[in-house]
């Protein structure tokens, strides 16, 4: 059976993840309700978006993840 409590801090994290990437303003990244939980969602529709620009946000966010789960415990 899912947690309520563990997902409504999931969800409270990929907003804020998103909040950070986007005052960061190197990728658009944004959060969005998909089946009932907030993710994150990734816009790469300039055509000179390259692998090394995804590659990039990748790290981004999970450097922004780790530096949030301390706070979201």
């Amino acid at each position: 059976m899912p947690n309520p409590g563990l997902a409504s801090r999931i969800d409270a994290l990929n907003r804020a993840i998103a909040s950070q990437m986007q005052e960061q303003a190197f990728a658009l990244v944004l959060s969005t309700d998909l089946r009932g939980k907030t993710v994150l969602r990734l816009c790469t529709i300039n055509p000179r978006t390259t692998e090394e620009d995804i590659d990039e946000t990748a790290a981004r966010l999970t450097e922004i993840a780790d530096q949030m789960l301390s706070t979201f415990g």
